[in-house]
């Protein structure tokens, strides 16, 4: 990635940051560590400019106490974004990005029924929704939780509510819901609690990278950071060890804000089967190489939700599951086999 490229990036998350957030955060960070908060204003300009993060990276990296050194440990969306471009082909990016097309290529991966409205009749969807008490409806091309809803059969007219969704040339996907398994219920039973888990196919040898537990919160649905939830590391027994954070506020938390369920020592239910299932999943497009898999945890097994062209390196790479202070960098970059893209 050249110059001009990390510059465009870093303008478009300036234009997409918001300065009264990031002022919250700078007075967050001044009330835990008693720095100025212009100090640590100047500092997030600075290390926007330098590394590539933003003010929420800033925040949950930990970064106003890190070395120069431990800062170069961290993975930036900069090496992110050409690590993207070097591993996946760009005209393979619509299986990603197409949830319609995701499901198609990874279908024996997906252990539920589906339609895809662009594909389906009016007929197909009143059938499907006789076969299901409940359904997820999902937008084509949305990403981050927005616009999925979840559905009762029983209170719709089938056929109305086919009417009501395809209107304007609407496009989406409609999904049974996934029964999660009885200990991942216990965490949030109001949304499926997913791994994110992330891959890296080099020289056609598929490498596990790490894993994420997300949990929505309160009645959400989804558990997506960016909607409100939860996550927390998994470390690579499929035990998690440390506490929950929470994205939007800069917040650790021991328990879960919902269930008020303590997460450390949890342990991820078939996490061995899961880390199999990922691993073989990556084989299937070998031009797809880095991939971070949403995965949910069921009583038969794991189950692909969906794939992610952006995995979530920010999420890995929090202060609270790092001792010793390093980001994942040296990591990707031992499974890359040599520096990261740039």
């Amino acid at each position: 990635m050249n110059a001009l490229e990390r510059m465009k990036i870093l303008f478009r998350r300036a234009k997409n940051g918001s300065i009264k957030k990031m002022q919250y955060f700078a007075n967050e960070i001044h009330r835990e560590t008693g720095k100025p908060s212009r100090l640590i204003l100047a500092d997030m300009c600075l290390c926007a400019a330098r590394y590539g993060i933003g003010y929420q990276e800033y925040r949950g990296y930990g970064f106003v106490s890190k070395s120069a050194e431990l800062r170069k440990t961290f993975m930036t969306v900069n090496n992110n974004v050409a690590l993207t471009r070097e591993a996946n082909k760009r005209e393979l990016y619509p299986i990603l990005e197409d949830k319609g097309q995701f499901l198609k290529k990874y279908h024996e991966f997906i252990n539920r029924d589906w339609l895809d409205t662009r594909e389906c009749t009016r007929d197909d969807f009143i059938e499907f929704v006789k076969k299901h008490d409940t359904f997820f409806v999902k937008p084509i091309n949305l990403s981050g939780g927005n616009g999925i809803s979840k559905v009762s059969s029983s209170r719709i007219d089938a056929g109305k509510y086919y009417d009501l969704i395809m209107k304007n040339n609407s496009e989406y996907i409609i999904e049974e819901t996934i029964i999660q398994h009885h200990e991942m219920n216990k965490i949030n039973p109001n949304s499926v609690n997913t791994l994110r888990m992330v891959t890296l196919l080099k020289d056609g040898e598929p490498k596990y990278l790490y894993t994420i537990l997300r949990a929505g919160q309160g009645s959400a649905v989804v558990d997506n950071a960016g909607s409100g939830g939860v996550y927390t590391y998994v470390d690579s027994d499929g035990v998690c060890r440390f506490p929950f954070y929470d994205e939007k506020k800069g917040l650790t938390l021991e328990e879960h804000p919902t269930t008020k369920m303590k997460i450390q020592g949890f342990e991820i239910p078939m996490f061995d089967e899961a880390v199999d299932y990922v691993m073989r999943a990556a084989l299937v497009e070998p031009d797809l190489g880095y991939i971070g898999w949403d995965v949910a945890i069921t009583e038969e097994g794991p189950t692909l939700v969906e794939g992610n062209l952006i995995p979530g390196f920010d999420m890995a790479q929090n202060l609270n599951w790092h001792p010793d202070g390093k980001g994942i960098l040296p990591l990707m970059e031992e499974a890359w086999g040599g520096p990261l893209p740039r």
